[in-house]
């Protein structure tokens, strides 16, 4: 009898070569459907395919090379997304910031990351438009996505090599703080991305008819690898959001047919608040958290808001970045990350590399299998 890890296996042993060749199957099986939007625009699994391509032809006429770091700043938007997909189908590496961040911030991880080009996203997003003007950006038309900012590209930087196994070609830059405090730039391969995306789906059960509430910013891996790649892995529609607004997902919660809803905990506490603690949430059959540690209290909170078993996950950039997840068919009631998910080993180590002793400080390590 064939199992769920069965199905599992051959779906990761089927995984593309690169993240933008993921949407290839729904171009084929239903182009018409919706594949991104974000507000009053929406681009079909075909139509996303087509400004992909068009976006990468634009970037290699921009002198962008494959091996070539590209900064993107911008905030969640169709443009955003189509962007870093065509950044990867070129073999280049998308550098995803958040257009919040402030101009020192900006100007040292372009610097450390040895960014060929920065694209701003200035149609859609002021502060990614504000961005443009400080670095000297020009205006260009691209397209399906229409106008941004983007530098002359870099003729200092050197292009790294580029390797046909996904697993050795790397397919997000992700610069993050982790537990240092000084944010550094973690490479992902997109083989990395895709499996994380690609086992957090199937577990959730995700499919075509998912309806993606995409509040998570791409310049987090959580964003960037389960909710941008794994929603359009399975087929699904995605609905990108610039900022959350508590209200503003109430009401998306409550008329636009959402399905499945991924947010850290001041996100639920905002809702709880916003709401009085009666949400509607008709067509919703999926909520979890990840991002930072989740409060017993909270959590039982928004189960009882939502008439949903809140499912909460671990994982760190550097694992692209799922490590654990709760189970959906056996929910808690307490406020587990759940086990390692499949594929996934985790071991506790001493400071020399030996398996650690209980009581005894370690770090834990983990493998893929």
């Amino acid at each position: 009898m064939q199992t769920f890890s069965d199905d599992l296996d051959v779906q990761i042993a089927a995984l593309p070569a690169r993240m933008s060749h993921v949407i290839r199957p729904w171009v084929q099986r239903s182009p018409g459907a919706i594949a991104v939007s974000d507000g009053a625009c929406a681009l079909t699994y075909d139509e996303l395919a087509q400004a992909i391509h068009a976006a990468g032809q634009w970037l290699l006429s921009c002198d962008v090379r494959p091996g070539d770091r590209v900064m993107l700043l911008g905030e969640n938007s169709i443009a955003l997304a189509a962007l870093v997909l065509a950044i990867g189908d070129i073999d280049a590496w998308p550098l995803v910031v958040n257009a919040r961040i402030s101009e020192r911030e900006v100007s040292a991880i372009r610097t450390h990351s040895g960014a060929r080009l920065v694209i701003a996203t200035s149609s859609v997003s002021s502060d990614a438009a504000l961005h443009g003007r400080r670095i000297g950006a020009t205006v260009h038309e691209v397209p399906g996505i229409g106008e941004v900012a983007a530098t002359e590209a870099d003729p200092s930087v050197a292009a790294e090599p580029v390797r046909a196994d996904g697993a050795a070609q790397v397919g997000a830059l992700i610069y993050t703080s982790g537990t240092t405090g000084t944010p550094k730039g973690v490479m992902l391969s997109h083989r990395s991305v895709m499996f994380t995306a690609a086992i957090g789906g199937a577990m959730r059960g995700l499919g075509p008819s998912d309806f993606v509430y995409g509040v998570l910013p791409m310049s987090h891996i959580v964003g960037f690898s389960s909710v941008l790649i794994g929603t359009l892995m399975f087929g699904a529609r995605l609905e990108l959001v610039s900022r959350f607004d508590a209200r503003a997902a109430l009401e998306a919660l409550s008329n636009k047919g959402i399905t499945r809803f991924q947010g850290v905990p001041t996100m639920y506490q905002r809702l709880l608040e916003a709401s009085g603690g009666a949400i509607s949430c008709p067509a919703l059959r999926g909520i979890s958290v990840a991002g930072a540690p989740l409060d017993l209290t909270l959590k039982t909170a928004v189960e009882s808001a939502f008439g949903l078993p809140l499912h909460n996950g671990y994982g760190i950039t550097e694992c692209a970045p799922t490590i654990s997840f709760t189970r959906v068919d056996d929910p808690r009631e307490d406020t587990t990350v759940g086990p390692p998910i499949p594929g996934i080993e985790v071991r506790l180590k001493g400071v020399a590399g030996e398996l650690a002793v209980p009581g005894e400080a370690n770090s834990m390590c983990v493998d893929r299998t």
